[in-house]
């Protein structure tokens, strides 16, 4: 596993993903893995993602 630090956000690069399935990428409480690096658009959808669950405090988000 790879990391890419880009600005505050932390990418981590992966064959595959723990969700089984063929995602781009995809934030898991915070943390954004991903099979190839991000272009910003990219990176920015996944970063309000995270701001979803961190209003939510993380765990209801995936109910």
């Amino acid at each position: 596993m790879k990391v890419i630090r880009n600005h505050n956000h932390r990418v981590f690069l992966v064959k595959k993903h723990p969700m089984g399935k063929n995602y781009l990428a995809i934030c898991l409480f915070g943390f954004v893995l991903s099979i190839r690096p991000l272009d910003a658009e990219e990176l920015t959808h996944e970063l309000i993602h995270a701001a979803q669950q961190r209003e939510l405090l993380y765990i209801p988000f995936f109910i």
